[in-house]
């Protein structure tokens, strides 16, 4: 179980050195033919001298969508992605909507 993960800030190594090589690698993705797991990030990042948990790319993802350090920077089965429109965006906020409220109705089922 992970608590307040999105809350923590990112440490100095995860702010200057794996937020700019994920940007680096996650700008590039544009359209879901070219989404790339968070598997696939660590292996880049490792390749580059790079160490980062799957927790961390995930803490990392969540900073770069909440700041706008890539705009449109969505997920689907295959991967993380950005956006080529604003459908796939609005079909993306749906899906999240969606899930936090499955979510929540999990959390409110314990009291």
């Amino acid at each position: 179980m992970v608590i307040d993960f999105e809350l923590k800030q990112l440490t100095e190594y995860e702010d200057t050195v794996v937020l700019p090589a994920m940007v680096k690698i996650l700008h590039k993705r544009v359209g879901v033919e070219k989404a790339t797991t968070n598997r696939m990030i660590g292996r880049k990042l490792a390749g580059k001298g790079i160490a980062a948990s799957p927790l961390v790319i995930r803490r990392i993802i969540h900073h770069i969508r909440i700041h706008n350090i890539i705009v449109n920077l969505i997920a689907n089965s295959y991967g993380y992605y950005i956006a080529k429109n604003r459908d796939e965006v609005e079909k993306y906020v749906i899906s999240l909507r969606g899930r936090a409220r499955s979510i929540m109705d999990v959390a409110e089922s314990y009291y």
